[in-house]
């Protein structure tokens, strides 16, 4: 059962595993990172088409505490392409 607090507890999750994230992206070739980028931005693309379903069949899932997971997982792989967007920057890929 869904309680509110998975959003919450998602981006604590992001925040937390972030920096190990960041270290693996730094190890992989130009192309494995241009890899993870495009699978990541697949993945929040996908959710946020779900998310976006949900809103034209009349949901709110904003408001919804049973949407609170998926919010947190969209937030998650937001911040996952980023780390990865932000290694390709800063090792010029």
């Amino acid at each position: 059962m869904a309680t509110g607090d998975e959003q919450q507890e998602m981006n604590e999750a992001a925040d937390a595993i972030e920096p190990k994230d960041l270290a693996g992206l730094g190890r992989l070739t130009p192309e494995e990172r241009r890899a993870q980028s495009e699978a990541r931005w697949a993945l929040v693309e996908y959710v946020t088409k779900i998310w976006e379903d949900e809103k034209k069949d009349g949901g709110k899932p904003a408001l919804n505490k049973e949407w609170s997971a998926v919010a947190g997982l969209r937030d998650l792989l937001m911040q996952m392409a980023g780390n990865a967007d932000q290694v390709m920057r800063e090792l010029d890929d």
